[in-house]
């Protein structure tokens, strides 16, 4: 399964200043609109008990979760970096790929995509 959006995390609160993947040519705003409905509409593989702290505001962002589109992973904070840094670098080939697919997720083994989600985070 390929990975999207993972930032470095210490003990749940994630550090702004170790967004490394900024851009100085960031994405059209509607495109980067069309990317984070996309990445919301992904499925739920796994929960954790806490929640992801904006390390410089002290926001809680949100529970910790990783979703998913069957190919890819990602995890649900990852809607709270987009809003804030809107010159994130997004993945090419990820781009290209919910392009491809016209921003809709197609259907997928839930169970499977769980078990190869497990692989990828242990």
């Amino acid at each position: 399964m390929k990975k999207i959006g993972f930032l470095k995390d210490t003990y749940g609160r994630i550090k702004a200043d170790e967004i490394t993947h900024l851009t100085n040519e960031p994405l059209e705003k509607e495109l980067l609109l069309k990317i984070s409905r996309y990445l919301s509409n992904g499925k739920r593989v796994m929960s954790f008990m806490n929640m992801s702290i904006d390390d410089e505001t002290g926001e809680m962002i949100c529970p910790d979760q990783i979703l998913t589109d069957g190919t890819w992973m990602w995890p649900s904070y990852i809607f709270h970096f987009i809003e804030r840094f809107p010159n994130i670098n997004i993945d090419a080939d990820f781009v290209e790929y919910v392009k491809e697919r016209n921003f809709k997720l197609s259907h997928f083994d839930l169970e499977k995509a769980r078990a190869d989600c497990y692989k990828e985070m242990s």
